[in-house]
């Protein structure tokens, strides 16, 4: 009987491993934040805010 030497070793012993490794996976990333109004409220209220400035502005000029 002939002894395998060490490649074909390697290589069964990784073909073996690697489905196993494979089928692993990372834990799933934590739940984000929701940005449902809040967002939508801020940039409303930042354009709001830069139209009055704007017309502010404006009105200043004319005078």
């Amino acid at each position: 009987m002939k002894r395998m030497n060490t490649n074909k070793w390697f290589t069964l012993l990784m073909l073996l491993i690697s489905p196993v490794l494979a089928i692993a996976q990372a834990p799933p990333p934590p739940p984000g934040v929701p940005l449902d109004f809040g967002l939508s409220a801020l940039i409303a209220g930042c354009v709001g805010y830069g139209v009055v400035k704007m017309r502010g502005d404006n009105k200043d000029l004319e005078e």
